[in-house]
């Protein structure tokens, strides 16, 4: 589970994670009743334009998610962006691993009876290597729902969910640390999932381009201690700062 206040990069990281799987064949399925599939597809597309971007120093390009949007991409830059796009939907590419599938869910309710079904439709074609359920209900009996459907399924389920005004206050007082007594009245949720990370930002960070990652709950490894992470805003990509 990750959380943040909004605003703290919940999708945008979670897109970053989606990216990284299906860069390296992995397949991904994202649920969510928020956003349309556009949007997710848009920012995917993005993230993934400027990886490759990043990874060829010889291409002197840059793809910004307002600029897509507003469809005010330079020549250059647009007819990469379609080729990755492009790419992405074939699961083909000319250089390295094929690409992984991206695929996209907007259940109409926050059932997980809904998800679940959908999980079996899917799996009965392919694997799944990644769930993402964006945003997430943080009832206990959903989260352990959730739970119990990663387990049955053997796949991992990402949920982010959001912290309420009182826990960003609370970080903002505690050098950007949040704590397991934020998620309030939902801490018994925190019981279910095996890792339960956070985001956060403030204006400083924000104009530094950082954001700091912390570690609120790990079952099986120790907790890693909260770090920045470099974030180019304007192409929705995170990276770490060695």
């Amino acid at each position: 589970m990750h959380c943040a206040y909004s605003g703290e990069l919940k999708t945008t990281w979670a897109l970053n994670y989606a990216y990284h799987v299906v860069n390296q064949g992995g397949n991904v399925l994202y649920a969510s009743n928020e956003m349309f599939e556009n949007q997710i597809r848009m920012n995917l597309t993005c993230i993934a334009a400027n990886k490759e971007i990043h990874s060829r120093p010889a291409l002197v390009l840059y793809v910004e998610y307002q600029a897509i949007r507003d469809g005010d991409l330079y020549e250059d830059a647009s007819k990469y962006y379609h080729k990755v796009a492009n790419d992405l939907i074939s699961k083909a590419r000319d250089t390295g691993l094929a690409y992984g599938d991206f695929g996209f869910f907007g259940p109409s309710e926050e059932a997980v009876s809904v998800l679940d079904k959908e999980l079996k439709k899917r799996l009965k074609k392919s694997t799944l290597d990644l769930v993402i359920v964006d945003p997430v209900d943080l009832r206990e009996q959903y989260i352990d729902e959730l739970k119990c459907l990663a387990m049955k399924h053997t796949v991992p389920v990402l949920v982010l969910a959001p912290f309420h005004r009182g826990a960003k206050s609370g970080a903002d007082a505690n050098s950007g640390q949040y704590t397991l007594e934020d998620l309030g009245e939902y801490l018994d949720a925190a019981s279910s999932p095996d890792i339960i990370t956070t985001s956060y930002l403030d204006a400083s960070l924000r104009a530094d381009g950082k954001v700091v990652f912390g570690n609120l709950k790990s079952r099986n490894t120790a907790r890693f201690q909260p770090f920045q992470a470099r974030v180019d805003f304007p192409c929705r990509t995170i990276c770490s700062i060695t």
